[in-house]
């Protein structure tokens, strides 16, 4: 349950600020947002060098926007542009979730130590995007169960869909597997208990 595939091994997190701090940056998440008149700002600083992975997808709506550029800035110098008017936004499917996004492409890098901020906007500032950040699957328990209660608002409201689909994804299958041998488990154990009194009950 708690194994996602590769396709979906990034963190969610849901964005209501214009600032972001990353933390953990080489550690895999996706930043899930929507510009409501400013470019969203997110700031790594970093005092070792790292790995940076960065890409920007957009969800397959009808609303969904193809402008949605994500600049990737070191101390101030910017070193990588993606998405955005110019860029091929290609159909992906991503299994875990069971979603379709629109791909604006990826940025890879050592990057030294230092601060690096990556912007996200688009000429009006609205729009649905989401941002990866970082490659390293880090997916524990904790993860996944703050994933399983962020997934079914996201399906709602991010990507405009019954969060029933779902269901269908590895991860939802998964969920109703453990679902049914925990409930196999109690059940056991409470049959077992009930004997047990049943036969220490005077006749």
């Amino acid at each position: 349950l708690f194994s996602p595939s590769h396709t979906f091994a990034h963190q969610p997190r849901v964005i209501n600020s214009e600032t972001t701090q990353v933390v953990d940056p080489e550690v895999s998440k996706a930043y899930y947002a929507t510009l409501t008149g400013s470019p969203h700002i997110y700031t790594i600083d970093s005092k070792e060098a790292f790995n940076l992975y960065v890409g920007i997808l957009v969800p397959d709506i009808a609303s969904t926007k193809k402008d949605i550029l994500a600049e990737v800035f070191k101390e101030g110098v910017k070193i990588a542009t993606l998405g955005g008017t110019s860029a091929t936004w290609r159909p992906y499917f991503e299994t875990f979730g069971q979603s379709n996004y629109f791909d604006g492409g990826e940025y890879k890098a050592r990057a030294e130590a230092g601060v690096y901020t990556i912007k996200v906007s688009n000429p009006d500032n609205t729009g649905k995007y989401s941002l990866a950040v970082g490659e390293i699957e880090a997916f524990d328990g904790k993860e996944g169960m703050n994933a399983l209660s962020m997934i079914p608002d996201l399906k709602r409201n991010f990507f405009e869909e019954s969060p029933i689909s779902f269901i269908f994804s590895p991860f939802g299958w998964g969920l109703i597997v453990i679902m049914y041998i925990l409930a196999f488990i109690f059940g056991f154990i409470y049959r077992a208990i009930l004997k047990k009194f049943a036969k220490s009950s005077p006749h």
